[in-house]
């Protein structure tokens, strides 16, 4: 359980910063819509890590094992 959150966290941080990069790359410096794309992002992969915890490996957020 404690990989599978740390993994988890990782994920949801490189979320974060995918989000929130792709943003600023197409737009510009906009810190305020760059940081809800990225929490936008984030949220959804969380989502994800919750919904195939029984789907998938014990140890990381994925849906195949």
């Amino acid at each position: 359980m404690k990989d599978y959150l740390k993994r988890q966290a990782e994920l949801v941080a490189a979320g974060f910063l995918a989000g929130a990069g792709t943003y600023v790359a197409q737009n510009g410096l906009d810190l305020s819509q760059a940081g809800l794309r990225g929490l936008l992002t984030a949220g959804a992969l969380a989502a994800y890590g919750v919904l195939v915890k029984k789907l998938g490996d014990s140890d990381r957020p994925t849906a195949t094992k």
